[in-house]
């Protein structure tokens, strides 16, 4: 499964989450895998994916694990075609865009699938302060800007990607 996180993206995220931590992900795949191999004892990682035939390719792919929770939202509606700006479309996705009723629980997050913006927008309602926020995929300008503006957003910084690996910069910020 080809690997759309660069290393050095992964590892800083990795370095955001507590010894006892839980990430949510949005959307998954290759980086998946290597969150969950690369976890310590007491982490935990909570995967929403809304394309069921991809989680289940992405299950077989990662294998059982007790840390982690794969959850299938699909949407009510047809999904947006990846990369394209109907992806971004939150209609149907309410269970995926707001998937657990814990949020204080969730330590850093992941955004990584579709409806990002919206995703991004339910982390700022809900997210609890000092959580670690990542969204990946900046090469998509005017996309997401409305919510990583949002004020609850602080230490807000762009991670250029190592070179040689997928190129888009990661975003980080922080709840306040």
């Amino acid at each position: 499964m080809k690997m759309l996180l660069a290393e050095n993206h992964r590892k800083l995220i990795l370095a955001s989450l507590p010894t006892n931590g839980t990430m949510l992900e949005w959307g998954c795949g290759g980086s998946t895998k290597w969150f969950l191999d690369h976890l310590t004892e007491g982490q935990r990682l909570i995967t929403i994916e809304h394309d069921s035939a991809w989680a289940e390719e992405c299950r077989s792919y990662c294998g059982p694990r007790e840390n982690w929770a794969l959850q299938i939202k699909p949407s009510t509606l047809a999904v947006g075609k990846n990369a394209s700006h109907w992806e971004e479309c939150s209609a149907g996705l309410a269970e995926y865009i707001a998937p657990i009723s814990h949020w204080s629980d969730i330590d850093v997050f992941l955004i990584d699938g579709v409806a990002r913006g919206a995703c991004l927008a339910m982390v700022h309602a809900h997210g609890k302060p000092g959580a670690g926020v990542f969204l990946h995929d900046l090469n998509r300008p005017g996309w997401y800007e409305w919510a990583m503006g949002l004020p609850r957003f602080t230490d807000r910084h762009l991670i250029e990607a190592d070179n040689g690996e997928y190129p888009p910069p990661l975003w980080q910020a922080r709840i306040a």
